[in-house]
């Protein structure tokens, strides 16, 4: 009797197992359907599979002069944002343009990262292109601008560019507007060399899969894609701007690191003088302002550059003051959008990325700031009569 009781004890507690699994099963299954049906139904347009992704991706090289380059290859590449550009056979953003400048052009080069790409910009609308046209609206027909941004590039990425490419365009003018991603070096002591490393495709698993289970749920579910990019933001610290450096943030800035700012404007100054081509700084517009509402500063993403709101604020200050120092210096000329747009928030989607409104209104900002030179161009190599003697047309020059 006893054991006939143990066993039907046994059975009844093997046959309530099975009912929780197969409740928890069933919840599951449930909850899977009805998620799956509830996101299909709530997206404009399916979310792309990681393999969708990097088709549409910007498509990077790596270089010896910057962290990386974009590949010289003629696509149009998607945002994260859903922004489109188009990038050229050379590796640029806008239309296709001659290597060699034509007689009677002036040529414009804007180097610096994602805020001069202009990454939330559709087509033609990057505000470099923009300055292009205000500038031939306002009578300066002959002007051609060259959009050189890359996203994640610093003030150091742009000489080894100019350095060792753009010359070849024979810019009559080179524009710089970079601060944030320079900003991200500031709270080490550490030389430049022992920082910065080559860019490396390596494994993102927002464009890779991870294996072929991986592949298997992302080509069958749209619930799984959104869960997936969901744990890569929150637990991989994956974002706009790559992966988020660990760490909380902290109040002090490197001296060692805004002199080598410095010495990066300085340097890049000399090199567009040696190429016969007038420096042009331009302080970077940002929302980063010391009087940021709580709603603004909760925009500025702080954990990109570990520093606290306030040390960010004398970060950008120090930036400005070292610009101004160095315009000053080589003789370069310097163009303030700061105290037009600093702050305002009808200007930016972020700390320092603009909106629609932002790329129009720096634009007239440089547009106006340039087109008092382009009256005077006696500092045009073509005006010189010297030419740039780093062209490939003047390489037999000594």
């Amino acid at each position: 009797m006893e054991e006939t009781g143990q066993t039907g004890r046994r059975s009844a507690w093997i046959r309530a197992v099975k009912y929780a699994l197969f409740l928890s099963l069933s919840s599951a299954l449930l909850f899977a359907v009805v998620g799956e049906i509830y996101v299909r139904l709530s997206q404009d347009e399916p979310l792309p599979t990681p393999e969708e992704l990097r088709r549409r991706s910007l498509r990077y090289e790596p270089a010896v002069f910057a962290r990386h380059v974009l590949a010289r290859e003629k696509v149009e590449a998607h945002g994260w944002n859903g922004a489109r550009w188009q990038i050229n056979e050379l590796g640029y953003r806008g239309r296709a343009f001659r290597p060699d400048k034509q007689a009677g052009t002036y040529r414009i080069v804007f180097y610096g990262g994602s805020s001069v790409f202009d990454s939330f910009a559709s087509g033609k609308d990057d505000w470099p292109h923009r300055v292009e046209r205000w500038l031939r609206a306002h009578g300066r027909e002959s002007v051609e601008v060259i959009n050189a941004g890359v996203p994640g590039h610093a003030s150091f990425d742009a000489l080894g560019r100019l350095f060792a490419e753009g010359h070849r365009f024979e810019p009559d003018c080179v524009v710089l507007y970079a601060a944030w991603n320079d900003i991200k070096t500031f709270r080490s002591s550490e030389p430049l060399l022992r920082q910065i490393a080559p860019w490396s495709e390596g494994l993102d698993p927002r464009i890779h899969y991870t294996g072929e289970l991986d592949r298997g749920l992302c080509q069958l579910s749209q619930l799984y894609l959104l869960l997936r990019g969901w744990y890569q933001r929150e637990t991989r610290g994956l974002g706009e701007e790559g992966r988020v450096p660990g760490g909380e943030p902290g109040d002090r800035i490197q001296p060692e690191a805004l002199a080598q700012y410095r010495l990066g404007l300085e340097a890049f100054a000399d090199l567009a003088r040696n190429i016969g081509a007038l420096p042009v700084f331009v302080l970077q517009a940002r929302l980063v302002h010391p009087d940021n509402t709580r709603a603004q500063r909760e925009r500025i993403r702080l954990d990109y550059v570990q520093l606290t709101h306030e040390a960010l604020c004398r970060a950008f200050a120090e930036t400005d003051r070292i610009t101004r120092l160095v315009a000053a210096e080589k003789g370069a000329l310097l163009i303030d959008s700061t105290s037009a747009m600093c702050g305002q928030e009808a200007f930016f989607l972020d700390h320092v990325h603009l909106n629609e409104a932002g790329s129009r209104r720096l634009a007239e900002l440089v547009g106006e700031g340039l087109v008092s030179e382009l009256k005077n161009k006696t500092h045009s190599p073509d005006a010189q009569g010297g030419g740039n003697p780093y062209s490939s047309a003047n390489a037999s020059l000594k």
